[in-house]
C-alpha cells in the first residue's frame, strides 16, 4: 500500500495517519514483550518519573545506535546501545520490527514515493539515496543546493514514557526529512499523550517558518490519538509544527520514535532565517 502525503499549502503540516501499517495483534504482541519482567527491569534505568521533556533533553529514549545518537542524555551512549540491542534479543517482535523499519522499502514508500511533495514542502535538493548505517557527522555541510546528492539513513528510538511526558510545539532539527510515531499499545483520551499537528498563519513564503513559532500565530490542527499499531508521519518541513500532549496516565505509553534524516547536512530546508 502507498505512503502519500497531502501537498499542503504553506503554514499547514504534511502527514498521514497509518491505522494499518502494523496490524493490532503483532503491536500488541511487542507491546506484551516490554511489559515482560525482563526487559522492564532493563528499561527501567533509561525512563524518568515526571520527566516533562520540553527540550530539557529528558525524553524517554533507547536509541539503536544506528541511527542519530543522544548525545545530550547523561547515561553513557555505549550502554545505550548495548541496552537497545538486549532488549531486541529478548523481544523477537520488536527485532522484526526494527529490520522493517530499516529496510529500503519503507525508504521508498516514505520518501522515494513523494518526491513531488517533498519538492513543494520545500526540500533544497531530491538527489536522494539510502545507507541505514550511516551515523550523524560532528561535521556537517552548511550549504546544500539542487544537486547536493544527500544521503539518507534511518533513525529508531524506542520509548516507554511515564507519567508526566510531554513535548512543546516545534519543527524538528532541520537535517531530518521525516519524523514519526509508532505506538504499541492503546492510550485513553483522558490520560492524554495525543501526536498534534499545528497549521500557523505565517508567511506564505515556506522559507519563513522558523523551529519555534509564536503561540499567537498557531491553532491546533489535529490532535492523533496513541493506538496500538497506529504510525503517525510527518515530513519535516518549516512549518511542520507538532507536539506531544502531557501524557497523565497511570500505565505507560509505548512507542518507537522513528526519523529518516541526512547524516551530513545541517539543513536540507530552503530557509530564509537563521537556523
Amino acid at each position: 500500500m502507498k505512503i502519500k502525503f497531502p501537498a499542503t499549502d504553506p503554514g499547514i503540516p504534511s502527514f498521514v495517519t497509518l491505522d494499518d501499517f502494523l496490524d493490532r495483534t503483532f503491536a500488541r504482541c511487542i507491546s506484551d514483550e516490554l511489559e515482560s519482567d525482563a526487559v522492564r527491569d532493563i528499561m527501567e534505568p533509561f525512563l524518568i518519573d515526571k520527566p516533562r521533556a520540553n527540550f530539557s533533553n529528558n525524553l524517554p529514549f533507547i536509541p539503536d545506535g544506528k541511527g542519530i545518537p543522544d548525545t545530550d542524555r547523561s547515561y553513557d551512549k555505549k550502554n545505550a546501545s548495548q541496552t537497545f540491542n538486549r532488549i531486541l534479543e529478548l523481544c523477537p517482535n520488536l527485532y522484526k520490527l526494527w529490520l522493517k523499519m530499516r529496510g529500503e522499502e519503507l525508504f521508498n514508500r516514505c520518501i522515494l514515493d513523494n518526491i513531488d511533495i517533498l519538492e513543494h514542502k520545500g526540500i533544497v535538493s531530491t538527489h536522494l539515496s539510502f545507507n541505514p548505517e550511516s551515523q550523524l557527522s560532528v561535521k556537517k555541510k552548511q550549504c546544500v543546493n539542487e544537486g547536493t546528492q544527500l544521503m539518507i539513513a534511518p533513525d529508531f528510538h524506542l520509548s516507554v514514557a511515564k507519567r508526566g511526558y510531554d513535548v512543546n510545539v516545534h519543527s524538528d532539527n532541520r537535517y531530518k526529512i521525516l519524523f514519526g510515531v509508532l505506538y504499541f499499545n492503546d492510550v485513553r483520551a483522558e490520560e492524554g499523550g495525543q501526536t498534534c499537528f499545528w497549521a500557523s498563519r505565517g508567511s506564505g513564503d515556506i522559507g519563513d517558518y522558523p523551529r519555534y513559532p509564536d503561540p499567537g500565530d498557531i491553532r491546533l490542527l489535529d490532535a492523533i490519538e496513541p493506538k496500538e499499531g497506529r504510525f503517525v508521519l510527518g515530513l519535516n518541513s518549516n512549518d511542520a509544527y507538532h507536539s506531544v500532549r502531557e501524557y497523565t496516565g497511570s500505565g505507560r505509553r509505548q512507542f518507537v520514535y522513528f526519523s529518516f534524516f541526512v547524516p551530513d547536512c545541517e539543513n536540507v530546508w530552503k530557509v530564509n532565517c537563521e537556523l
